[in-house]
């Protein structure tokens, strides 16, 4: 395994846990994507958390989870950079 996008959470009785944040353009996302966040949350009994940036935050990943948890999301994990505009609000409208 490489190094596969994961952000460390918390240590808790020498246990390292990650979360991964895919990325979900204006906060939209189909039915099916949606299930796969629900199936890798079962399967690694991780946690999904709606985050403010209109994201699902899956947390509780063991390092090893990583890898398989963004090929079942089938996405990329999303890059950031320094120079970029984040946690944008949007009104989808009428």
């Amino acid at each position: 395994m490489g190094n596969i996008p994961g952000n460390l959470q918390r240590i808790h009785n020498g246990e390292r846990r990650y979360a991964i944040t895919p990325r979900i353009p204006g906060g939209f996302i189909q039915a099916d994507v949606l299930q796969r966040f629900v199936d890798v949350s079962k399967k690694f009994s991780a946690v999904l958390k709606i985050t403010g940036g209109q994201r699902i935050l899956i947390t509780n990943l063991k390092k090893e989870d990583l890898e398989e948890a963004w090929s079942m999301l089938g996405m990329e994990p999303a890059h950031s950079n320094s120079n970029v505009v984040r946690s944008v609000k949007i009104c989808p409208g009428t």
